[in-house]
């Protein structure tokens, strides 16, 4: 009998890792410096602009995408664009672009500190664009999301708003209340042209409440001459959980002032680490501020 034998040939399937993935965590790294874009996956593939880091990340992930900001300057396009956070999403500046990446934790950060615990790789989020001056600056760099707790921003210098550095403000759904650390937010001035009030952070909501930890506010300024002040933070319908975070000359103008930070209602107590009496706190609600 005549054998008769067969072969069969499998295609060969090629899987393109589209993500970096570590310990089960998902990593996205950018970096200013490279020619062009690629896929974020590593520090020799990064993204190239802050926002394409962040909107490659999956929103509320499990465990979170974290998105790593090599040392360098960041700018949003126009005056008119801000850099939009995404929920559940950690970002973290303040890398040299050659760490191993292994995710941040609690018992893991790559990342090297001063004594103040602010990256001695400075990360810059910059609304300094156009013309020197603050005329044409960006309006809003940092826009956090409305209605989620779980977003991180931590490891950057956020300078050279024309109105807020970042903003948090929530909607009918949730407040905006996810965790700022280790940044330092500075020479953001509201040159009161939008009729609003704040300079370095505006938070806004009667659900929202943001984490604010180991901050630096400084040179902020709220020219808002009909308005209601706080240089470097203002709350409205709002709440804030402060820790170990400082106010160097911030100015306000207004009806009521508050180089540091204004509240609606009225003055319970001043905060430590103030720099000069321009930084002070204005109308502060019992249990609204909770500086600790």
């Amino acid at each position: 009998m005549k054998s008769i034998s067969f072969r069969i040939i499998l295609p060969i399937l090629v899987f393109s890792l589209s993500q970096r993935t570590a310990n089960g965590q998902t990593i996205w790294c950018v970096d200013a410096s490279v020619s062009s874009s690629g896929d974020g996956t590593t520090w020799a593939t990064a993204k190239k602009t802050f926002q394409e880091g962040i909107d490659a990340a999956t929103p509320d992930n499990d465990p979170p995408d974290q998105v790593w900001v090599k040392t360098g300057t960041y700018k949003p396009n126009s005056a008119t664009d801000s850099f939009i956070l995404e929920a559940g999403v950690r970002v973290y500046g303040g890398f040299a672009g050659d760490e191993e990446l292994i995710p941040i934790s609690d018992t893991h950060d790559p990342r090297v500190f001063d004594s103040n615990h602010h990256p001695m790789n400075q990360t810059i989020l910059s609304g300094e664009i156009g013309s020197p001056g603050i005329s044409d600056n960006v309006r809003v760099i940092v826009t956090a999301p409305a209605n989620d707790s779980d977003y991180i921003l931590d490891g950057f210098v956020i300078e050279a708003a024309r109105e807020h550095g970042l903003t948090a403000i929530g909607n009918l759904s949730g407040g905006s209340s996810g965790s700022f650390r280790n940044l330092i937010v500075r020479d953001n001035i509201n040159d009161g042209s939008n009729s609003s009030d704040g300079g370095g952070m505006y938070i806004e909501g009667d659900a929202s409440r943001p984490t604010i930890d180991k901050c630096l506010f400084a040179r902020n300024e709220s020219r808002n001459s009909t308005g209601f002040g706080g240089g470097a933070i203002y709350c409205f319908l709002a709440s804030a959980d402060l820790s170990d975070t400082r106010f160097e000359d911030n100015m306000a103008q207004g009806l009521v002032g508050g180089g540091a930070f204004h509240i609606p209602d009225q003055i319970t107590s001043a905060p430590h680490q103030m720099s000069d009496g321009r930084d002070e706190f204005s109308h502060v609600v019992p249990h609204v501020c909770h500086y600790v």
